[in-house]
């Protein structure tokens, strides 16, 4: 199918609407796991439980687990995978990413990930470092982790851990003005981007080697501090009603997507 101007950015906060209460319910009744004696520690000091859950759920994770965990940006490489996008377009969808519009810039990332254009690559890194939202910057490291030319993207996914904000690792200013820890409802972008370094770097690099010991130093440096008003939850909710499905919302708008 082709793509032209039509609303596309919906089927991705689709994707990330079937994980909601996925990641709502696993906040609540995981635990972190009991860390393997042949694990290699990458800093001396103890990892929070949490991102030490995170390191051990990705280094257990065979290939069936592996989707499991990927899912919401599996799910977004199909839909972008069925999508073509004409010349003249590409141009309306670099506007779009630029708009005031959370969800209208949604939609211009989404037209430049299914491009498939090398030049796309640059376009999304740049608006990657300037896009207010959390979950659009989310949805551009999906659309990044889609391209072909991996040594690029990896760049560019190093190159945004580095320096995103608090808020892309779970981390928000608490009413007592401190940094605090908040349970998210949708992937987070820096931990979207690391497992896509994973799987462009490998385990052995990214979960024991110099990748890790980088990303443990990342996470514990404040960057960008903001309070939770930041992330606008309402943009997930359902369109009429909160309780809608959002998996087989997901399936409609894919489905409409590949009609004639």
């Amino acid at each position: 199918m082709t793509l032209h101007r039509a609303q596309f950015g919906s089927v991705a906060l689709a994707a990330g609407l079937a994980l909601l209460s996925r990641c709502a319910e696993d906040a609540r009744t995981s635990r972190a796991p009991e860390p393997r004696s042949g694990a290699t520690t990458a800093l001396a000091e103890p990892l929070p439980p949490a991102l030490a859950e995170f390191r051990q759920r990705l280094l257990e994770a065979d290939e069936d687990r592996w989707r499991m965990l990927d899912m919401a940006y599996l799910q977004i490489a199909a839909a972008l995978a069925q999508i073509r996008v004409e010349g003249l377009d590409y141009q309306d969808f670099l506007q779009q990413a630029e708009s005031r519009d959370a969800d209208i810039r949604a939609n211009g990332i989404c037209g430049l990930a299914a491009s498939r254009r090398a030049s796309a690559i640059d376009h999304l890194s740049r608006v990657l470092k300037s896009e207010p939202d959390p979950y659009n910057r989310t949805i551009i490291v999906w659309g990044l982790r889609t391209f072909d030319d991996k040594r690029r993207v990896s760049r560019c996914l190093i190159d945004f851990i580095d320096t995103c904000r608090d808020i892309d690792l779970g981390r928000c200013l608490g009413p007592d003005g401190r940094v605090q820890d908040f349970s998210s409802p949708f992937p987070l972008a820096a931990f979207e981007a690391f497992k896509g370094l994973v799987q462009i770097e490998g385990k052995a690099e990214m979960l024991t080697g110099g990748g890790w010991t980088r990303f443990v130093e990342r996470t514990r440096r404040s960057v960008h501090p903001e309070p939770l008003t930041a992330v606008d939850f309402s943009r997930l909710r359902g369109e009429s009603n909160p309780r809608t499905d959002p998996e087989s919302r997901m399936r409609r708008w894919i489905e409409e997507m590949r009609e004639p």
